[in-house]
């Protein structure tokens, strides 16, 4: 069940003829995957990085990238701790997700606070790939290009909040948003006033977005009061988003996973340290990561390139791998 989160399993909207039509009738020239998303896709990949301050860039970059020559979406991702992680904890689903025909874009930021600065960056960021990406991505893999009129952008955690707080503040081309497990605020204990969201109200965009919420994220790791708090705490976390989003929108909850439980193995050690995470015995982490990278592949071939058949990987949890325990899914595609 899903008492915490408010989450129903399989609650159906039937599909909007408004919104989503226009993407499923929409030819376009970039490469659409139709593979089986919960799997590795046909594309051989590979990966580099850029530097801050390569011809003005202000943050590192991790690329995983399609090498079959062809031009591709875009997804521009930031992991947790507002991008202190290192995007080579996430290693495996980066490269699942470019394997199905996605140009992978990993952003490191430098610490900032407070943390706007940082959505800025991040802006400058998807304004320098645009200009510059192409030319390292044909220096690797000639032929290969990302095509930014289609750009997504994805974030864990509290790098989620900066996905927000990104489209909130400024005037942009991002045609989706994926959301993997996202927390609001500065800090687990809300010493600190700083919100993207207000419960109640609706975000002043409107753009296709995609959640995943852990039904053990609310969990604590240790239980020494309030001294170690969960690191998706009740009321901060995915609901909170999903509410005060604007249709088309799809959240699934991995009930009986982590907040962390999708990164690598070494990083996922560490973050075990302090995140609640599956301790089911043979829980196979393996497969939640391909879960995790498979749910990405079914938004963006079905939202962002425009495969909408796609879309019933999303909104069907019977589709789903059943080596992951139950998922609940909601969504709300009517736009009515």
């Amino acid at each position: 069940s899903t008492q915490s989160t408010g989450v129903k399993q399989n609650k159906k909207v039937s599909p909007s003829l408004i919104l989503l039509q226009v993407y499923c009738s929409t030819g376009l020239s970039v490469y659409v995957s139709n593979s089986y998303p919960y799997g590795q896709g046909p594309l051989q990949t590979s990966t580099f990085s850029l530097s801050s301050g390569t011809e003005g860039l202000v943050e590192n970059l991790a690329v995983y990238y399609p090498t079959v020559p062809g031009d591709y979406t875009p997804l521009v991702f930031l992991p947790g701790l507002d991008g202190d992680i290192l995007v080579v904890a996430y290693a495996d689903i980066m490269t699942n997700i470019a394997s199905h025909g996605v140009v992978m874009v990993g952003v490191t930021t430098f610490p900032s606070f407070p943390d706007d600065d940082i959505a800025l960056k991040w802006e400058a960021v998807n304004q320098w790939c645009s200009k510059n990406l192409n030319h390292y991505l044909n220096q690797y893999s000639p032929g290969v290009t990302a095509n930014f009129s289609y750009l997504t952008i994805m974030g864990h955690s509290a790098g989620c909040k900066m996905a927000v707080k990104l489209l909130e503040s400024t005037c942009n081309n991002v045609k989706g948003q994926i959301l993997l497990n996202p927390v609001d605020g500065a800090d687990p204990w809300g010493w600190i006033n700083d919100y993207v969201i207000t419960p109640g109200q609706f975000v002043n965009f409107t753009t296709p977005s995609l959640i995943l919420g852990a039904g053990l994220g609310t969990e604590s790791r240790w239980h020494f009061g309030k001294l170690f708090p969960p690191c998706a705490p009740a009321g901060k976390n995915f609901p909170r988003f999903y509410d005060a989003f604007k249709c088309p929108k799809w959240v699934l909850n991995a009930t009986s996973w982590g907040h962390a439980d999708f990164l690598d193995p070494l990083w996922l050690d560490i973050a075990s340290l302090a995140c609640a995470t599956n301790e089911s015995p043979g829980a196979n982490f393996k497969s939640f990561r391909t879960f995790v990278a498979g749910i990405v592949n079914s938004f963006m071939a079905g939202v962002i390139q425009g495969n909408c058949p796609m879309l019933k990987y999303l909104e069907n949890s019977d589709l789903m791998p059943n080596d992951i325990s139950k998922i609940d899914v909601l969504y709300d595609t009517s736009c009515g």
